[in-house]
């Protein structure tokens, strides 16, 4: 009788557990977005994380050619001896982002 009655209430205490458990938690999104007011064709300066990029600290001012998700590419340089050079940069790394005039 007594093994009966454990069984009963081990599986009372684990349908109550359950049922007090409440809501799963819920990781959040990843994905980091620019904040509001920036859009494409903005000029900025991203800071990245220390030891990111290189040993110290980096910053770069860049001009919004696209973003996808968590990522954005920075347009070419209107300069002529500037670089060309279109890269990709993951924003999970960036610190702060500080728009600049255009």
């Amino acid at each position: 009788m007594l093994n009966r009655l454990s069984a009963i209430c081990l599986l009372a205490a684990v349908v109550l557990g359950y049922a007090l458990a409440g809501v799963p938690v819920r990781a959040e999104d990843p994905q980091r977005r620019f904040p509001g007011g920036i859009n494409r064709g903005d000029k900025v300066t991203l800071q990245f994380e220390y030891g990111s990029m290189s040993t110290g600290g980096f910053s770069l001012s860049c001009t919004i050619a696209e973003t996808y998700e968590s990522w954005v590419r920075c347009a070419p340089s209107d300069e002529f001896t500037g670089s060309r050079d279109q890269r990709w940069y993951d924003l999970s790394r960036v610190v702060v982002v500080t728009k600049t005039e255009r």
